[in-house]
C-alpha cells in the first residue's frame, strides 16, 4: 500500500514538472486548433502558475522523501 502512495506522489511530482515546464514556456503549445488556446492561458496565468507549480512540486518532494525513508527503515 505504501507503494501505491508513493507511486501516486511520484505522478504528482511529474505533473507538478509538467506544469512548471509549461508556465515557463518550456514546453510549447502543440499545433492545432488548441495552441492559441493554450499560449493565452499560459501567458496570462503564468505568474500563479509558476508558484503553485513550485509549490507542488516541494511538496510532493518532501512526502516522497519521507515515504522512501519509511520504505527502507522498514
Amino acid at each position: 500500500m505504501q507503494i501505491l502512495g508513493l507511486l501516486f506522489e511520484v505522478a504528482l511530482f511529474a505533473a507538478a514538472c509538467f506544469l512548471y515546464f509549461f508556465s515557463i514556456g518550456v514546453l510549447p503549445s502543440k499545433s492545432g486548433k488548441r495552441a492559441p488556446g493554450a499560449e493565452a492561458f499560459r501567458r496570462e496565468n503564468s505568474r500563479w502558475l509558476r508558484l503553485l507549480s513550485l509549490a507542488l512540486m516541494a511538496i510532493m518532494f518532501v512526502n516522497m522523501f519521507i515515504s522512501l525513508r519509511a520504505l527502507l527503515l522498514k
